[in-house]
Parts: structure tokens; C-alpha cells; sequence
């Protein structure tokens, strides 16, 4: 089979595209012909090593994972022992089993293999596109909501950075369902998305200050971390949650994401729940969730862009670029 590898952390040029050894489920686990895989910022980190801290996990040295993909949707070719959930010609969806750590089989290829817990039925009808966009995204803005509770509902207001990402699409549509009054930041340029999303108010992040009104809002979603943790907690009403879905790299040895933990630390020690953070492991049960929504129309997957496998080093370039909305998806 063929897959994307590397040696080297930088960018996309330092991927070759070449014959790798098919892989055989074990245990649990399935064998996917990968039809579709949609880019998440994981694989720039990883591709790119950053921030620098995190090579302690992906290899100080040279990276210790020549593969990289954590999503994808396609058909099951083969199933190895105990994974009597899924039959050659199933139609399914998923991600790896941990996209930041060992030399595992991965989602830019042919081929890839990961446990049976890990994946879920494509919806009728829905596509592989639709469905591999689904994920990392959907799961951690599900994981968002989840974690903001009673504080996303009818009539609250609920403020959703990066609105038109993977993430940040998929936090909006989700809040409004719930019947909050979502405002979107965004490029301008993007603002037509956003409403599309739910979104019932749109801000410009390059002309308006978003934070700049103090005990505003119900719940903050943070998926740009573009803004110190001092201002968005400003900007929460009393009994208010701020959640943080994602930091933006910017380079350096340290990301966005390494102060909001060390000062959400410091706040829990001190009984400060006004703080949460969402991990991005992957979840059978939120899966299947995702699944569901696909199915009824409650998540529409908003795709920026759509590259051949051949071309992902394309796609990755694409992903570094300002302006992506929605998803960015490989297609074998």
C-alpha cells in the first residue's frame, strides 16, 4: 500500500509519498480501506514538532511517528479477533488510537488499522467526505458542551472563537441547537458561514474587541486561545464557564495552551470551577453521537477544501494558511 511518511520535523516538503507494508488488525481491532481523511491541527503539530516543549512526546531528536493522520472514513477490509462489531464491506468512520505518541499505523494512507472501539457506522446516505470530517472536531466541541453543562441553553449567550474551524463550526452549530444565542468570532470573510452555522451574532476579531464588555456572556468556547484567561473570565456573567478547546501554534517553544493549563491549575486548587479544559481522546460514545447528528441533519460538516491523497502535502499547505473554513479533506 502506499501512505505518507517522514523523517524529519518541517513542512509538508519533507513527506514522501511511497510503498509502505500493508497492515493486519490484531486483537480488536479493524482494517480500513481509507476512502477519505480530513487534516487536523494534530497533524501539524506533529509534523512540524510544535511548540517545542511537546517533542518530549512526539521525539526529541527526530520524531518517533513517521506517519501522520488521525481521522478518517472507509470500508472494512478485514477485522482480527474480537471485533464481531464490524464486517468486511461496512461503511465506517474514526480516528487512531493516539495520534501524538507511538509509530502506529495512521489515516494518510491506503490503509490504516484501529481498534474496533474507535470506530463508528458511516449514517445512511451520509459520505465518506462528511464523515471523516467528523472526529477530532466534532468529539471535542461535543466534549465543549459537555463541559460548559447548564450553562449552554435556551437563552444563554455563548460566546464560540474560531467559529468557523473544524472545531469552532462544529461548537456553534451545536450550541445553537440547544437553543443559545451564539455570537461568532470571525474574519469577516467567514461571517456568511457562521450565520449559516447558527450563529445569531457575528464579530469581526480583527475590528471589535469580543471581551471587551464585562459579565457578558454565559459560557466562552475558546477554540483561538487568542486572548488572555484574565479577560475571558472578565467577560463571564456570575456562575459563568470558560472552556478551552484548542490553542493556535504560533511557534517557539511554548503554545497558547501551556498558560491557560498552569493558571487553570492554579484556579482548581483554589476552587475556581469557572475554568475547564477538553481533552481530545478519542471516544467510542461520542462517536456514535456524532453519527447520530450527522444523520439528522444537526451537524452539517462545512468543508473548506477537498485534495487527492497524492496531493496532501497541498492540503497541508493549505491548512497553514489564514482564511480555512470548515474542513480540509484527502480523498483515495
Amino acid at each position: 500500500m502506499n501512505a505518507w511518511t517522514r523523517t524529519r520535523y518541517g513542512g509538508p516538503g519533507v513527506l514522501s509519498f511511497r510503498e509502505v507494508p500493508a497492515p493486519a488488525p490484531g486483537a480488536g481491532e479493524v482494517a480500513v480501506r481509507v476512502r477519505a481523511a480530513s487534516v487536523n491541527a494534530a497533524d501539524r503539530y506533529i509534523l512540524h514538532g510544535r511548540p517545542r516543549v511537546a517533542r518530549v512526546v512526539f521525539g526529541i531528536g527526530r520524531p518517533n511517528t513517521t506517519r501522520l493522520g488521525c481521522d478518517f472514513a472507509g470500508e472494512v477490509e478485514s477485522v482480527g479477533p474480537g471485533a464481531s462489531r464490524f464486517r468486511p464491506g461496512d461503511r465506517v468512520f474514526g480516528s487512531v488510537r493516539d495520534e501524538f505518541k507511538a509509530d502506529i499505523d495512521r489515516a494518510f494512507g491506503e490503509r490504516v488499522v484501529t481498534p474496533g472501539a474507535l470506530l463508528a457506522p458511516v449514517p445512511e446516505g451520509a459520505t465518506f467526505a462528511a464523515a471523516a470530517a467528523l472526529p477530532t472536531a466534532g468529539m471535542t466541541a461535543l466534549r465543549g458542551i459537555e463541559a460548559a453543562g447548564a450553562r449552554i441553553g435556551a437563552g444563554a449567550r455563548v460566546l464560540v472563537t474560531g467559529a468557523t474551524g473544524g472545531v469552532g463550526g462544529f461548537a456553534v452549530q451545536l450550541a445553537a441547537a440547544r437553543g443559545a444565542e451564539v455570537a461568532a468570532v470571525c474574519s469577516a470573510e467567514a461571517a456568511d458561514l457562521a450565520r449559516a452555522n447558527g450563529a445569531s451574532r457575528v464579530i469581526d476579531r480583527a475590528r471589535e474587541d469580543w471581551l471587551g464588555e464585562a459579565a457578558a456572556f454565559d459560557a466562552i468556547l475558546d477554540v483561538a486561545a487568542a486572548r488572555p484567561l484574565r479577560e475571558n473570565l472578565r467577560a463571564l456573567r456570575p456562575g459563568g464557564v470558560y472552556v478551552h478547546l484548542g490553542s493556535v501554534d504560533r511557534g517557539g517553544y511554548f503554545s497558547p495552551l501551556t498558560g491557560v493549563l498552569l493558571h487553570s491549575a492554579l484556579r482548581h486548587a483554589l476552587g475556581d470551577a469557572r475554568v475547564r479544559l477538553v481533552t481530545q481522546t478519542p471516544e467510542q460514545r461520542l462517536l456514535a453521537e456524532l453519527a447520530s447528528m450527522l444523520a439528522a441533519g444537526t451537524l452539517r460538516p462545512a468543508l473548506d477544501s477537498t485534495f487527492a491523497l497524492a496531493d496532501l502535502p497541498r492540503a497541508l499547505d493549505r491548512f497553514e494558511r489564514r482564511g480555512v473554513r470548515g474542513k480540509i479533506l484527502v480523498e483515495g
